[in-house]
C-alpha cells in the first residue's frame, strides 16, 4: 500500500521554480523542478533529456484521467446499498485503493525529471505542477481514509450479524429458551465495540468515527435490553428495541455515505479549479 510504502520516510514534495536568464539569448529559460522526498537522487526522466511541452501536456492528460478513475472508484462508496454489505464494501474499498496507488506510482514517474521551457509556457507548467502537487496530497489522504474504512469492515460484519440475529430472535416462538442465541446477540455487539478500540480515524473523518463509536455503545445497551425483554416475554418491547436498532444502523450507514460524498466533493472541487487554471494557460 502507498501508506505502508511511505511509513519509513518523508515524501512531502517541494516545488521550486528556478529562473535562469541567458544574456546571449532573447528568451528566458525556466526550469520547474519537483523534488520528491525519497526520490533517491533521480532527477532525470528515464532515457535522459527533458520532455517537450506537448509531451508534458500529454502526460498531464493521462494523469488527469487516472485521477478521474480513482475518484470514480470512491464515488462507488457513496451508495447506502453498498455500505450495508460489508463484503461488497470491502471489495469496493480495495478497488479504490488500487486506483489511488497506481495514480501515486504514475505521479512519481511524471514528476521525476526537470522541465525546461520558454517564458511563454512557464505559467502553464506551473499550473500543471500545482495540479500534481495537490494530487500527491489527495492521494495520501485518500489512502489513509480507505485504510481506515477497511479497518472498520470487521465492525460492520459484527453489526450485520447482530442485526440478523436480532431478526431471527424476533421470529422464534414465544415461551422457549433462547439463551444461547441471546448470548450470541450480545457477543456480536460486544465484538463490534471492541473492534473500534484503539482505532483513530483520519482528521477529516473524525465525526464519522465518533458516530460509529456512539452506535457501538448504543448497540451494546440495546442488546442488553433485548435480552431482558425476551427473558420476561415482553415481545412488544423487543420489537420496539429492534426498530430502534435498525434505525440507528441505517443512520450510521447514511452518515458513512454522506462522509464519503463530502470527501469526494472536496476532491473534485479543488481539482476542477486547478484544471481550469491549466486550461486557461494552454496555448
Amino acid at each position: 500500500m502507498v501508506s505502508q510504502e511511505r511509513g519509513g520516510r518523508k515524501t512531502k514534495k517541494t516545488l521550486a521554480v528556478v529562473v535562469a536568464v541567458c544574456a546571449a539569448a532573447a528568451v528566458v529559460a525556466v526550469t520547474l523542478i519537483l523534488a520528491l522526498g525519497g526520490n533517491d537522487g533521480k532527477g532525470e526522466k528515464a532515457g535522459g533529456g527533458t520532455p517537450s511541452e506537448e509531451e508534458l501536456v500529454e502526460t498531464y492528460e493521462e494523469i488527469k484521467q487516472e485521477a478521474e478513475t480513482a475518484i470514480s472508484e470512491m464515488e462507488d462508496l457513496e451508495s447506502e446499498e453498498v455500505a450495508s454489505e460489508p463484503d461488497l464494501y470491502a471489495q469496493e474499498l480495495e478497488e479504490a485503493e488500487v486506483a489511488f496507488e497506481q495514480l501515486y506510482t504514475d505521479l512519481q514517474e511524471a514528476t521525476s525529471y526537470a522541465v525546461e521551457v520558454t517564458e511563454e509556457y512557464a505559467e502553464l507548467y506551473q499550473y500543471i505542477y500545482d495540479y500534481y502537487d495537490y494530487l500527491y496530497d489527495l492521494t495520501e489522504q485518500a489512502v489513509q481514509d480507505i485504510d481506515y474504512l477497511l479497518s472498520l469492515v470487521p465492525t460492520m460484519e459484527e453489526i450485520e450479524k447482530m442485526q440478523q440475529q436480532a431478526e431471527r430472535l424476533k421470529n422464534l416462538p414465544a415461551g422457549g429458551s433462547h439463551q444461547e442465541l441471546i448470548a450470541q446477540l450480545q457477543q456480536y455487539a460486544q465484538n463490534a465495540f471492541s473492534d473500534l478500540e484503539g482505532k483513530q480515524p483520519p482528521s477529516n473523518m473524525g465525526s464519522y468515527g465518533d458516530e460509529l463509536n456512539t452506535l457501538a455503545q448504543e448497540m451494546e445497551s440495546v442488546t442488553q435490553q433485548m435480552a431482558k425483554s425476551l427473558a420476561s416475554g415482553d415481545r412488544s418491547s423487543y420489537a420496539s428495541l429492534l426498530e430502534q436498532m435498525s434505525a440507528a444502523i441505517a443512520q450510521s450507514q447514511q452518515q458513512l455515505t454522506a462522509t464519503v460524498n463530502s470527501l469526494v466533493s472536496a476532491y473534485t472541487s479543488a481539482l476542477s479549479q486547478l484544471e481550469a487554471a491549466i486550461q486557461s494557460a494552454l496555448p
